[in-house]
């Protein structure tokens, strides 16, 4: 026992050096955890807003006054914001005074596309059938990262971009995709 406190006392700026590396190691790694936790949590934003997040004085903050409020009980309403699309609007949805959900409307001029937001994301986690479909318009879904996008992936174009806190898919298609499903489409009538 002697010989190794000898040794250690001979070899203090290793031991030393060796107990920092290693306590900034597990610190760093448990602050990247920790972010990565937060972010898993909280998901991508629409602008400044983080679904699950932000609440309402906010989004006024970073939106302005919607174009229309719409209450749906007391603890939920959807806010409707003009877009350069001259018939749809972008949405922002609240439980109590926190938004849950976002869909951004996307157009030509805002030079989104398939292939842009798949480099961004990476692929999908999921390819969703929904309404528009037999038109080669599909949901595609990053669930676990509160994203999705409609797109057509041959031409490219994405018409809309949902944001939403991450979840499950079951749960992401009873609350914001429903009447989407997964597989195959059925033959068109």
């Amino acid at each position: 026992m002697k010989r190794f406190i000898n040794y250690l006392k001979e070899r203090k700026f290793f031991v030393v050096f060796t107990l920092v590396v290693l306590s900034a190691t597990f610190l760093l790694q448990y602050r990247t955890d920790k972010i990565e936790q937060e972010r898993n949590k909280t998901g991508i934003k629409y602008k400044n807003i983080t679904p699950g997040l932000t609440d309402k004085d906010s989004v006024i903050k970073e939106l302005g006054e919607p174009a229309s409020k719409v209450s749906k009980d007391n603890e939920s309403a959807l806010w409707s914001y003009n877009t350069k699309s001259a018939n749809r609007k972008n949405e922002v949805v609240y439980e109590k005074d926190t938004v849950v959900f976002v869909k951004e409307i996307i157009t030509l001029e805002d030079k989104i596309n398939y292939n842009t937001l798949t480099q961004n994301h990476g692929e999908p986690e999921y390819k969703l059938n929904g309404p528009g479909s037999y038109n080669g318009f599909y949901l595609y879904a990053y669930v676990s990262k509160g994203i999705a996008f409609i797109a057509n992936p041959v031409s490219g174009t994405v018409i809309e971009i949902w944001y939403f806190p991450p979840t499950t898919l079951d749960t992401f298609l009873n609350t914001w995709a429903v009447g989407y499903t997964e597989g195959e489409l059925p033959p068109k009538q």
